[in-house]
C-alpha cells in the first residue's frame, strides 16, 4: 500500500497535465500512487494519461460518470485512495521535487498534525510574478497565534483560529496540502460548491478541531493562465455575476454549518456576504458599468442582510443621489 495518494482532478487541461504528472514522478519521495480524476474531458486527456500509465504503473486513470466539478472529482479520488495521506495537485500546477519528502517527514515526526501546507510561487508565461504568496502577505506572523515547531514550520494554536481564518481568508492552498486520510472521516468536499470549495473545506476542518501546520518554504508553482477557473474578471458582466454568486455559495453553506454559539463567526460570514453583494457585484460590476438597476438590487440585498456598515450606507445614498440627478438631467434634456 502506498503511503501517499496523490489526486489530480482535471478537465480539458491536456496541454498542461503532462508537466503536472511529471512533477509528481520526479518527487524525491517515491512511496505514492497517482490518481488522475478526469471530470469528463473532451480533449486528449485520456490518451496522455494512458500513455504515461503504461510506463509508470503507479498512475491510475479514473473518470467521473458525469461532470461534477473540482470538488466532486477530488471527492471521488479520496474514495479510491489507498494511502495514509492525501496530497492534492491541480492539473495546471507543479510541485517542487522536495514537496512530498519534506511534508511526510514533518507529518510523521509530528503525528498530531492533520493538515500540512506550504508556500507557493505564482508564474505567468514562464515568468515568476509573485515569488512567495506568504512572504508577500503572510498573515500568520501578525494575525494568528502559532507555535514554531522548527525553523519556518508553524503549528496554528490560536483560540480564535476559525474567526481569523474567515476574516483574513487563510490560504491553505490545496496544491501544497498533504492531509491525513482520516481527516475525511470528519469533513469532505461539498460537490454543490464549484468555486471556493477548498476554502469551505478548510473552514469546516478548523471547526472540527483539526490541527493545521504551515511551512514557509516554496513547495509548488501556481500557473496563471487565461482559462483558469478562478479568473472571474475576464468575462462579460453577467458571466462575472454568475461566478461571483457561485463563490458566495461556500459562505452560505458555512453559515448553515456554524452553530448558534459561534455568534462572532456567523456575524462575520454575513458581513462578508454583504460586502461581496455590495462592492464586488453591486458597485464594481454594475454601478461602474452604468447598470444602475442591477447595482441597486445588490446594494439593497447587501444592506438587508447586514445593515450595520456605515460606509455601505454612505455609498448607497451617494449613488442614489447621483442616480436621481442623472435621471432628472435626462428628463430635461432635449430629444
Amino acid at each position: 500500500m502506498p503511503l501517499v495518494s496523490v489526486i489530480i482532478p482535471t478537465y480539458n487541461r491536456a496541454f498542461l497535465l503532462r508537466e503536472a504528472i511529471f512533477s509528481v514522478i520526479n518527487q524525491t519521495f517515491q512511496d505514492w500512487e497517482l490518481l488522475i480524476i478526469d471530470d469528463r474531458s473532451t480533449d486528449n486527456t485520456k490518451e496522455i494519461v494512458s500513455d504515461l500509465a503504461r510506463k509508470e504503473p503507479r498512475i491510475k486513470y479514473l473518470t467521473n460518470k458525469f461532470k461534477k466539478g473540482p470538488a466532486g472529482a477530488r471527492k471521488y479520488g479520496i474514495q479510491n485512495a489507498r494511502g495514509e495521506y492525501i496530497a492534492f495537485l491541480d492539473s495546471d500546477d507543479l510541485w517542487k521535487p522536495w514537496h512530498l519528502e519534506k511534508a511526510i517527514f514533518l507529518l510523521t515526526k509530528y503525528k498530531y498534525i492533520d493538515w500540512f501546507y506550504a508556500d507557493v510561487e505564482l508564474v505567468k508565461n514562464n515568468n515568476v510574478i509573485i515569488s512567495s504568496i506568504k512572504k508577500k502577505n503572510w498573515h500568520g506572523r501578525t494575525k494568528f497565534s502559532y507555535l514554531e515547531l522548527e525553523p519556518n514550520f508553524f503549528l496554528f494554536n490560536d483560540q480564535e483560529f476559525l474567526y481569523k481564518a474567515i476574516k483574513y481568508e487563510i490560504y491553505a492552498g490545496l496544491q501544497t496540502s498533504v492531509i491525513k486520510k482520516s481527516t475525511f472521516n470528519f469533513v469532505n468536499f461539498n460537490e454543490d460548491v464549484r468555486i471556493g470549495e477548498d476554502k469551505l473545506l478548510v473552514y469546516e476542518a478548523i471547526l472540527s478541531g483539526l490541527k493545521f501546520a504551515y511551512l514557509l518554504n516554496i513547495h509548488a508553482t501556481y500557473r496563471v493562465h487565461e482559462n483558469h477557473l478562478s479568473n472571474v474578471y475576464s468575462q462579460d458582466l453577467f458571466s462575472q455575476e454568475k461566478k461571483i454568486l457561485e463563490y458566495t455559495k461556500h459562505y452560505k453553506i458555512l453559515l448553515e454549518r456554524l452553530p448558534a454559539s459561534r455568534k462572532r463567526e456567523r456575524s462575520l460570514v454575513i458581513k462578508k456576504l454583504s460586502q461581496i453583494y455590495f462592492w464586488d457585484i453591486g458597485y464594481s460590476l454594475f454601478w461602474q458599468n452604468l447598470n444602475t438597476d442591477k447595482a441597486f438590487y445588490y446594494f439593497k440585498k447587501a444592506l438587508k442582510i447586514y445593515p450595520f456598515n456605515l460606509l455601505l450606507w454612505k455609498t448607497y445614498f451617494f449613488c442614489l443621489v447621483k442616480k436621481l440627478f442623472l435621471s432628472k438631467h435626462n428628463e430635461n434634456s432635449p430629444d
